[in-house]
């Protein structure tokens, strides 16, 4: 990456190169071959889809236990760990529902309605499979998936 010198900056692309700025200073780049159809369809970049799928998945999961969690308690770093144990639990084929509890578990105090502190009343022993989904009514509930998804060309 080169650093713009001169009076005059610029931010946006002309021709092959990318002008922007970042934290306060001016750079520029040669514009990326790479596309996101490129991304998302081509083999090479199998595993990369897959680590975004997981992380969406972790987010949403993570995004469910912290929005139960008191107002003084929230923070940005909270919410990362929850995400980043989301995703462990994931990458060792723990179902999202599985790891749904475990985070409710960990993060949330028990409440005397709720079976062990749990918001969603989901026995993790009772679903092995499946991902998690909002319906119209802004409740999250399981829903069935195959996973892994069946390779699509």
């Amino acid at each position: 990456m080169a650093k713009q010198a001169g009076p005059v900056y610029f931010t946006g692309t002309v021709g092959m190169v990318c002008f922007y700025k970042m934290q306060g200073k001016y750079y520029a780049r040669l514009k990326s071959s790479l596309t996101g159809r490129r991304v998302k369809k081509d083999p090479a970049f199998r595993r990369t889809m897959e680590n975004a799928n997981i992380l969406g998945e972790a987010s949403r999961i993570a995004s469910a236990v912290y929005r139960s969690v008191a107002p003084e308690e929230k923070n940005r770093q909270l919410y990362r760990t929850m995400t980043g144990m989301a995703i462990r639990l994931l990458k060792q084929n723990i179902s999202p529902i599985r790891a749904l509890a475990i985070l409710e578990r960990h993060f949330l105090p028990p409440a005397p309605e709720n079976r062990a502190g749990q918001l969603f009343a989901i026995d993790p022993a009772d679903q092995e499979t499946g991902t998690l989904c909002v319906n119209e009514e802004g409740v999250l509930q399981p829903i069935k998936v195959d996973w892994p998804p069946p390779d699509s060309r």
